[in-house]
């Protein structure tokens, strides 16, 4: 049966394979009916046998290429339910064939996914613990369309990049695999092979979980149901819609609050009616107070469990609360794991290199002219919303998110050889006010500059990041009292006696 077997071989497609370069597995390895029998093939490098069990029958198979490429043909009409077993040295691991199983996309979702309206992406793309097919595993899905090859890599598989190579689906360059036994708690990333041949390691943008700052590897995460109670304030929290209610917001980090009691009790005493948490995702620096995010769907390990969260979010819709959250939709961190470059080529951040870094942070541009990057941060919100029943966000360096760019004089005039003058007149206003906001407000990790120094930086900078013309306008309305600034207490007391 093992030349039977060789007969119905793809060679080509086995080769690239074997090679890392086949970016539709699936096709070639699935299990298939033939006028012989049924059809099992199997890559597993590093092994000295392989064999398929069938209920108490075992199959030897045969060592089709050296690298590691096995083949059997089983004397079946239908394919049955069947295990591979091999065996490495004196160790031998049984396990489920991952090409067995069917992709978990629909096209239906695919196609929102390209046209940029998928805003439940999350439920899909990422790591899942689910069952397929009666087995328990974790569905993988990424988008990495002009990646030649994607394989999942971790501790399930010794990090290899061969053993496990994902199926891109044709249309939306999204590679997904089913890995049968993977659980919550496995550690793992994506191993992209780009143009050129190159292999990089990059973590899951949509993955729920991560290890232990600083290290940005992926986790499988089990999100898990929780039972909530904060019907009420769902539907009271509508009355805020319409802005005609006053509202009073704390601002502070999750991470200084380890008693949820205290938290809600400090915020009713003192007459708040929303709490706005800096950055609860996972992040890289410390030093930044949360605002280099770097897995937008994982809570940071720095607070606790995703149960923790909720029950938080929970405790305070009791007391009449509504949380807020600080976002970074407008900007993302650079580091050798991260979304720049994330299939080889400008992906996730805006494709022109001379417009894709932030002018003040150095951190990277999100692409609001793609689709499927408004999937994923759309999908972000969502998933929080959903989630976690948050009530809103704050945009941090809203520039970005409200012109589409961040719009920073150069000394030459504006970038995208834009003229001054076609750029709203308040967007150029805004990066001047929100600069010198930014510069007179103390966070977690800077102390806040007096006016006076902001004042001096902005002229200073007057003609290389900001429109010198607006500069001085600034200023002088400034000297002359046309803008008038509160401090934040005081905004505090004028709200207290509103309330």
């Amino acid at each position: 049966m093992a030349d039977k077997a060789y007969e119905y071989m793809d060679w080509p497609r086995i080769e690239a394979i074997v090679y890392g370069e086949e970016a539709a597995p699936r096709d070639v390895m699935q299990p298939r009916v033939t006028d012989d029998g049924v059809l099992i093939q199997g890559f597993f490098p590093g092994t000295e046998a392989a064999e398929v069990i069938v209920g108490k029958k075992s199959y030897p198979m045969t060592l089709e290429d050296e690298a590691g490429y096995y083949a059997v043909m089983l004397p079946l009409k239908r394919i049955p339910e069947y295990r591979f077993q091999v065996t490495r040295g004196s160790m031998k691991e049984a396990f489920f064939d991952a090409y067995e199983y069917p992709c978990q996309i629909t096209e239906e979702e695919e196609r929102a996914f390209c046209a940029g309206v998928y805003y439940k992406a999350y439920k899909k793309l990422g790591a899942h613990p689910v069952v397929c097919g009666g087995v328990r595993g974790t569905y993988f899905a990424v988008w990495a369309p002009n990646a030649i090859r994607v394989s999942i890599v971790g501790d399930f598989d010794r990090w290899d990049g061969r053993r496990l190579p994902m199926h891109r689906m044709p249309m939306s360059g999204i590679f997904e695999l089913f890995v049968p036994g993977v659980k919550a708690g496995a550690s793992y990333q994506y191993e992209i092979k780009i143009k050129g041949g190159a292999v990089q390691r990059k973590s899951d943008p949509y993955g729920n979980g991560v290890q232990e700052a600083p290290s940005v590897i992926s986790v499988v995460a089990e999100l898990g149901e929780f039972s909530w109670q904060d019907e009420e304030w769902m539907k009271e929290r509508e009355k805020f819609v319409s802005r005609e209610v006053p509202v009073s917001v704390y601002e502070t980090d999750i991470t200084e609050w380890k008693k949820h009691g205290e938290l809600a009790a400090f915020l009713k005493e003192t007459g708040y009616t929303h709490v706005e948490f800096h950055p609860v995702m996972e992040y890289l620096d410390q030093n930044s107070g949360g605002y280099s995010t770097s897995s937008y769907f994982a809570l940071t390990n720095r607070f606790g469990t995703p149960a923790d969260f909720r029950a938080l979010v929970e405790e305070l819709h009791q007391e009449g609360i509504g949380v807020i959250l600080d976002w970074t939709p407008a900007q993302f961190p650079r580091f050798d794991a991260g979304l720049e470059k994330f299939d080889g080529t400008p992906l996730y951040e805006v494709q022109d290199p001379a417009m894709a870094v932030h002018p003040m942070w150095g951190t990277m541009l999100y692409n609001y002219g793609s689709p499927m990057v408004k999937d994923f941060l759309l999908s972000n919100a969502f998933f929080w919303l959903d989630e976690f029943h948050v009530d809103g966000f704050r945009l941090d360096d809203v520039i970005p998110a409200v012109i589409g760019h961040h719009e920073r004089y150069d000394g030459k005039g504006y970038p995208r050889r834009i003229a001054g003058e076609d750029i709203p007149l308040t967007a150029r206003i805004l990066c001047v006010a929100d600069s010198f906001d930014a510069m007179t407000s103390k966070r977690c990790y800077k102390k806040a500059f007096s006016i006076e120094v902001a004042r001096e930086k902005l002229l200073q900078d007057a003609g290389r990041q900001f429109d010198p013309d607006l500069v001085y306008k600034f200023v002088e309305c400034l000297d002359n009292g046309s803008i008038t600034l509160v401090k934040a207490e005081e905004t505090v007391d004028n709200l207290k006696e509103i309330l």
